[in-house]
């Protein structure tokens, strides 16, 4: 038996493989990581793909494109990262605003340009910073694209400026023309609303991915055409009042959860105002459902302004900072409003006495304590300077309306407002030693806040009984006192003063106290005498710090300034208590400075004691005053010499001798109006201390004002003598100029000494001519002659040009106003041919003998060259 082979079976087409499953995210990022390049290349174009990655996954492409060897490998990292999903990846983890990511680009290009950054790693840098526009981020810069040409009609037609104007415009007509049917058609009017209002809202919802802008134009008018809906159909069931109100609260809180949807839907902060403003409108419509009372009102307003807040919160951790800003600032600027209404709603009752109800005054009271926390909860979100002042100002009255509840007295809420005031400045005070910054920044306004507290409480107090007001000023004092010595602050020690210093004023208040008539220049002068004595006692006896002997100095003196100018003012009606005030400042003020060691408070004591001179003058009814005040400041400027001389009174020496100089310059300035013995023997002395002083400083300019007082002088007793001729004024100012023209001419002072011995010789000179030339008398003639002739022997004497000159003018000008009085009786016509021929053998003359003439001349000029003006 053989075996026979049999044919080969038919060979069937191979079948290929199924294709390898999609790997999964975590074996991609495995992948990355392996030792074989294509296998990483072939795993980044896979995740290049995806349409949804997270940040494990952006993190290793970006890991792959700085740190991969193959530069293949980097490159399609780099393309991957340009995907859609990345991008948004980049753009939802990033925390910097573009204008920073600009700048931070800018630089980038700066290093990739010097040298310092790799190709890859500057393109990985742009593209990460870079998110805003699609596609990869080439390194080179781009090269300048030359200006292509005007866009046509159809592409400005088609921009999307354009566009947004068509989309907005149209809105406007469509809600516009909603309202127009609203108001014409009765019967079709709802039906043909509602369908335009559900239809807007499905083309919105429908264009909402590929048409955003038009999506958000749609449901605007969708939103806008809902209260026109609901104010036909309210129309058209008219359900009665109260449902009418119910309906409205409802359709109005429907606005605020429709345009709040509106903000996350389409990302819009217009839409979060528009949801605040009808939720607001809701409260205020449930208020006037109510109609109780405007209080409940504006508490109701305050609700959704909390809410704000907290819609605040979550629009920042949504979005961001920004994007929440408009919707915060609503919130601050309706919360001012309230506070504002809620304040004048308040003044106004109690101005007119038409309380509210004590159950209102909770309401109030709640009212403001939820404004205060609001300014808290602001303050939490974003520091602001005024957030803490704010809250503390709502928190202050709260207290005092929950007071109003119970319908007490003035006098006890008053009570209430010092014992509040207390506890919020002890609170302060218990802040300041917390270290969490967010309580401690509330210490100082705590404090500020008590005070006008305290300041409320006082007022209050004195305008109903004073004892009541003295009791709430002592207890403020104290309060402030302690927390100074607690902790030492300048402006809570100087807040103690003051407390102090309105309880002592304010006990002359009192009625047993009224019958005594207190002059009121007494009653300041002592607390002023006391804080000055105070500052003083802590800075020399105790070496204090500033803040404790600064408060009690500026205090007393502006305390002291008062007082001095109530002396002043009421010194004519009582000129014996204004000098015994003024006595007692002199001798306060000149044991300060002694004490303190400061020479120049002391012209304070010298002017005090000249006042209360003047006064005790008045008070006496003395009629002479001049010899009085010039003795006294004979007094001080004799015993400041005496010092300078002795060498014993230091600087009080100066102040002594310039207090002396010039209350007696006053002094003998008051003399032609005094008059008398007094009037000339004053200004005299006083000018001979002048001049003392000018011998012993060797100052020529101190001979100016003694020539000045000894002018005085010689006027007023001219005026009491009754001298009328103008020669004795003249003679004595010349000879006085004369004088001081000697010494500047003598000191070196030429400019000086010109004017002066100018302005004497022509107060002289002209004088005398003037008088010559009015009264036609020749005896005024040989009188200025005779001064012209003692004016320039004097000239020669100093030989000075200027008082050379103007004699021999002066002379020449009298005798021809002479000789033409005398020859004014001859004809004109001889009076004309003498000028003529005096002028034409004048000018003979000159010709003939010019040259004579200039050598004369210029010896003349060497002979006056050593000359002074």
């Amino acid at each position: 038996m053989t075996d026979t082979s049999l044919p080969p079976a038919a060979t069937e087409p191979p079948v290929p493989a199924p294709p390898p499953a999609e790997s999964s995210l975590p074996d991609l990022l495995n992948n990355l990581t392996h030792s074989d390049a294509a296998t990483r290349l072939e795993t980044i174009q896979q995740l290049g793909r995806l349409t949804t990655a997270d940040k494990s996954a952006l993190r290793a492409l970006e890991k792959a494109a700085a740190q991969d060897d193959d530069p293949g490998v980097r490159d399609a990292a780099l393309l991957a990262l340009a995907a859609p999903a990345y991008r948004t990846l980049q753009q939802q983890d990033s925390r910097l605003s573009l204008p920073l990511r600009r700048s931070i680009l800018a630089e980038i290009e700066r290093w990739s340009a010097d040298g310092l950054l790799p190709t890859h790693l500057a393109g990985l840098l742009q593209q990460r910073y870079n998110f805003d526009q699609l596609g990869p981020v080439s390194t080179p810069a781009p090269a300048p694209v030359p200006a292509g040409p005007r866009p046509t009609l159809t592409q400005v037609l088609l921009s999307e400026t354009t566009i947004k104007v068509a989309l907005y415009l149209g809105a406007f007509f469509v809600v516009a023309a909603a309202f127009i049917l609203a108001a014409i058609f009765d019967i079709l009017r709802l039906p043909i609303l509602g369908l335009a209002t559900v239809g807007f809202l499905g083309a919105a919802l429908a264009l909402k991915r590929r048409l955003p802008t038009a999506s958000f134009v749609l449901f605007t008018v969708f939103s806008f055409l809902l209260p026109i809906d609901a104010a036909v159909l309210v129309d058209m069931i008219d359900p009665g009042e109260t449902l009418t109100w119910l309906y409205w609260i409802t359709v109005a809180g429907f606005f605020t959860l429709v345009w709040g949807g509106g903000t996350f839907l389409y990302q819009s902060r217009l839409f979060s105002l528009l949801a605040l403003a009808a939720g607001s409108l809701a409260m205020l419509l449930i208020g006037r459902w109510l109609d109780r009372s405007p209080h409940l009102d504006l508490l109701l307003l305050e609700l959704p302004l909390l809410a704000a807040l907290g819609a605040t919160v979550m629009l920042t951790r949504w979005k961001d900072r920004r994007f929440s800003l408009p919707l915060f600032i609503l919130a601050q600027l309706q919360q001012i409003v309230l506070l504002g209404l809620s304040g004048i709603l308040v003044l106004v009752a109690l101005v007119d006495q038409d309380l509210p109800q004590p159950v209102w005054w909770l309401v109030v009271a709640f009212t403001w304590l939820l404004a205060a926390l609001f300014y808290a909860a602001s303050q939490r979100l974003t520091a602001f300077v005024l957030f803490p002042p704010l809250a503390v100002a709502a928190l202050a009255p709260v207290p005092l309306f929950f007071s109003g509840v119970f319908s007490p007295t003035w006098q006890a809420v008053m009570i209430v407002a010092w014992v509040w005031g207390t506890i919020l400045a002890m609170g302060g005070e218990g802040l300041s030693r917390i270290r969490r910054p967010s309580l401690s920044l509330y210490s100082l306004w705590l404090v500020i806040g008590s005070a006008g507290l305290y300041l409320l409480a006082a007022v209050g107090g004195l305008a109903e009984q004073v004892a009541f007001g003295i009791g709430y000023l002592v207890g403020t004092a104290a309060v402030y006192l302690a927390l100074t010595l607690v902790r030492p602050r300048a402006w809570l020690w100087s807040a103690s003063l003051v407390a102090a210093t309105g309880a002592y004023l304010a006990v002359f208040l009192l009625r047993r106290l009224e019958i005594y008539d207190f002059y009121p220049g007494f009653i300041l002068l002592w607390p002023a005498l006391a804080w000055l004595s105070l500052s003083l006692a802590m800075r020399r006896a105790f070496n204090a710090h500033p803040r404790w002997h600064l408060p009690p100095l500026v205090l007393g003196g502006l305390i002291g300034a008062f007082a001095l100018s109530i002396l002043l003012t009421t010194g004519s009606d009582e000129p014996g208590r204004a000098a015994v005030g003024l006595l007692i400042i002199a001798g306060f003020v000149a044991l300060f400075s002694l004490i303190d060691r400061q020479p120049l408070i002391g012209y304070g004591a010298t002017a005090g004691l000249a006042l209360a001179l003047g006064f005790g003058l008045i008070w006496g009814e003395q009629e002479q005053w001049v010899l009085p005040l010039v003795g006294l400041a004979a007094l001080y400027y004799l015993s400041g010499l005496a010092g300078i001389w002795l060498g014993r009174l230091g600087r009080w020496a100066g102040v002594l001798r310039l207090s002396g100089l010039g209350l007696g310059t006053l002094a003998a300035l008051s003399g032609p109006i005094q008059g008398g013995a007094g009037g000339v023997i004053g200004p005299a002395l006083v000018a001979t201390f002048f001049a003392v002083e000018a011998f012993r400083l060797r100052q020529v300019w101190l001979g100016l004002p003694a020539n000045l007082l000894y002018l005085v002088a010689y006027f007023t007793l001219l005026l009491e003598l009754d001298v009328e001729q103008p020669q004795f004024y003249s003679i004595g100012a010349a000879l006085l100029g004369f004088v001081m023209h000697y010494f500047l001419t003598r000191s070196g002072s030429k400019w000086a000494a010109f004017l002066t011995g100018l302005l004497s010789q022509f107060i002289l000179l002209g004088t005398s001519y003037v008088q010559m030339f009015s009264t036609e008398k020749i005896l005024y003639f040989f009188v200025l002659f005779a001064q012209a002739i003692v004016v320039l022997v004097y000239g020669l004497v100093i030989r000075s040009r200027s008082l050379v000159l103007a004699p021999i003018v002066f002379v020449v000008l009298g005798v021809i106003t002479v000789a033409l009085s005398v020859l004014a009786g001859i004809p004109a016509l001889i009076l004309v041919g003498c000028t003529g021929l005096l002028l034409l053998l004048l000018g003979i003359a000159a010709l003939v003998m010019r040259e004579k003439i200039l050598i004369v001349t210029n010896r003349l000029g060497e002979r006056f060259s050593g000359w002074q003006a």
